[in-house]
């Protein structure tokens, strides 16, 4: 599905989204993807929104149990496009999304992910396959294995295969082993690689991570592995700076060279007097002058959530506008319109570009449709539209209280930088050290390590809403904010 251009960017959301319940008489689906809809005997006024933390009652909870995209040549005029299928297991966990296409009046199958998970429900593997037309099969193409560190969800060995064609097998590709320190923050990560002749792993890069006093990240170090003389070699290195609430203002990216570091990349990051990042800059070094590349300027509500965002880059001597994007917000916080513009300079002014716009069930959390419009002869034209479908169930278990309790803990923060929120496929996170996704379930699905990068990727999990917690060196705590993606 076609999505609007992805923006390297700071912003913040911070808003908590109430659920309401559903009236299936506030949006028409179409009428081919009525058809499609799997559990037509539930009743689409009883789904709720399901509480973070499970209780022992018995809870009516929805989970998206598929969604199906149209091509529109016309507001009437449409063909299927794409299909996504989810399954769940008997503890509520996605272990299943199937991907499928629309080829001549019939769906074929295009990508699929299986998940599987520990005894502690911790994800084990993560496997992505592909339709291979040949064999008229779905063939594996890459795989992720996790290993924890006791009983934490804190990931100890990481472990990649990738298809290999020659042996029609998936074959070990990279390793991973973590190291943290007494306050969970990641210090060291080593990466393997595989020697294919007798099936080992050797050493093929290390990054090291240094704390200050209040356990903010100040340093960062990558090396690789010089095999001939058995010793780490400097490669690159970030310095970051930070602001007296912790907050990142400035990191200056080095490589070395010729037995010395040379710096050649500089990044800030401004705050508005509520706290929320208002700019963004790249430099480049050149000489002993650091030359602007380009900028982002963000305008926040103050609630933190984001109005505007406009992308310049500079030109010898000032910034030249290209693309600005504006946020609509419903009122539970919710993204319900997302415009962009591109810089035309024949006309010195801004064009439409692209248009987003998403429908909630009478405002609830989950999204109901998706309409993507291109503009064209100074309308806008509808291109794309997807329409999801959820299935209720009922859910009596209870999380472990180990989680419980840390979740109990959980403070909320307005400040918390996650954007764009709702999402489909990158997430900016650009504060704090780590971050940790849970589903619906307390169950964690995804952990990123923001000091390396700030961007995380959350296309591959399935739409729904999710928690983001932040884990924050300077107050000691993890602060949370809600996550919908679409």
């Amino acid at each position: 599905m076609k999505t609007l251009f992805p923006l390297v960017l700071v912003c913040l959301v911070g808003h908590w989204l109430n659920a309401q319940n559903i009236n299936s008489d506030v949006v028409s689906p179409h009428p081919m993807a009525q058809k499609e809809l799997l559990y037509q005997h539930l009743s689409p006024e009883k789904w709720k929104a399901k509480h973070l933390i499970k209780t022992t009652e018995i809870e009516v909870a929805y989970r998206l149990d598929s969604l199906i995209a149209f091509n529109y040549m016309g507001e009437s005029d449409s063909v299927f496009s794409a299909k996504k299928l989810y399954n769940y297991n008997a503890q509520g966990h996605f272990v299943e999304q199937t991907d499928l296409g629309w080829f001549n009046n019939t769906w074929r199958g295009s990508s699929r992910r299986e998940m599987a998970y520990d005894a502690q429900d911790r994800m084990s593997n993560d496997l992505y396959a592909f339709w291979d037309d040949a064999s008229n099969g779905w063939l594996p193409n890459v795989r992720y294995d996790y290993i924890y560190h006791l009983n934490t969800e804190l990931i100890q060995t990481f472990v990649q295969w990738k298809w290999d064609a020659t042996a029609q097998n998936l074959l070990q590709d990279e390793k991973r082993e973590y190291q943290y320190n007494d306050n969970n923050d990641l210090i060291e990560t080593i990466t393997y690689a595989p020697d294919l002749v007798n099936g080992n792993w050797h050493l093929d890069d290390k990054t090291v991570r240094t704390y200050d006093e209040n356990n903010v990240l100040i340093q960062l170090i990558e090396q690789d592995w010089h095999a001939t003389n058995q010793e780490w070699l400097n490669k690159y290195k970030v310095i970051y700076t930070n602001n007296a609430n912790g907050q990142e203002v400035e990191r200056i990216s080095s490589v070395w060279e010729n037995g010395q570091w040379i710096e050649g990349l500089k990044q800030t990051t401004s705050y508005d007097a509520n706290g929320f990042a208002n700019g963004l800059r790249s430099y480049n070094k050149v000489g002993n002058d650091w030359i602007a590349v380009w900028k982002f300027d963000m305008e926040n509500d103050a609630m933190g959530r984001l109005l505007n965002e406009t992308l310049y880059y500079w030109n010898v001597s000032a910034w030249d506008p290209n693309y600005q994007t504006s946020y609509a917000y419903n009122s539970e916080g919710q993204i319900v319109e997302q415009q962009q513009l591109t810089w035309d300079m024949a006309s010195n002014d801004w064009i439409p570009f692209n248009k987003e716009t998403t429908i909630y069930q009478n405002n609830d959390i989950a999204p109901i449709r998706k309409s993507q419009y291109l503009w064209a002869n100074n309308v806008w034209d509808l291109d794309e539209r997807d329409f999801y479908f959820y299935t209720e169930y009922l859910d009596t278990t209870v999380v472990d209280s180990a989680v419980v309790s840390s979740l109990n803990e959980l403070e909320t923060m307005n400040s918390l930088q996650v954007y764009p929120n709702p999402a489909n496929n990158i997430v900016n996170i650009p504060i704090g050290e780590k971050a940790f996704i849970y589903d619906l379930n307390g169950q964690m699905v995804l952990m990123a390590d923001l000091l390396r990068n700030s961007q995380v990727n959350v296309g591959d999990l399935p739409k729904g809403i999710y928690w983001v917690q932040i884990q924050s060196n300077t107050t000691k705590k993890r602060y949370q904010q809600k996550l919908i993606i679409m």
